[in-house]
């Protein structure tokens, strides 16, 4: 966006980065277990963690795989808002 970060806080990086993986069915058998594992790469990579149960994040990515993409926004700003709660960096 011109210079400008498109998602500047880190929560948004990660509903971004959730929403889009787990959007993009690249393994159509596993997608759940490749965003999770995806999830955590890149989040530890920033320094950063999730406090959340495994039961918690399928219910997440299920979600927002199985979200429509007409409401994306508000998928993302469900998803940033859960995460605001649970990252700690």
């Amino acid at each position: 966006m011109l210079g400008r970060d498109a998602y500047p806080k880190d929560a948004a990086k990660l509903a971004a980065f959730l929403y889009f993986v787990a959007k993009s069915h690249m393994c159509w058998t596993g997608a759940k277990r490749i965003t999770l594992a995806l999830t955590m790469a890149l989040l530890g990579h920033n320094g950063c963690w999730l406090r959340a149960s495994a039961s918690e994040m399928e219910v997440l990515i299920t979600g927002i795989a199985a979200s429509m993409p007409r409401v994306m926004y508000a998928t993302m700003n469900r998803t940033e808002s859960w995460a605001a709660l649970r990252m700690e960096c």
